[in-house]
């Protein structure tokens, strides 16, 4: 027998770093965008 559970929960501890990383690429690009939260949502500012 496999235990296929503990090889599956690794394999999403890897995909949600994977994510985390793919997160902070985005946030950094966004910090030139300023966020105005209006209605419960965010709307982006774009700033040049």
């Amino acid at each position: 027998m496999i235990d296929r559970s503990s090889s599956e929960d690794n394999n999403d501890i890897n995909d949600n770093k994977k994510l985390f990383q793919i997160q902070d690429k985005l946030i950094k690009k966004v910090k030139k965008q300023s966020y105005t939260f209006e209605d419960g949502q965010y709307y982006f500012n774009e700033t040049q």
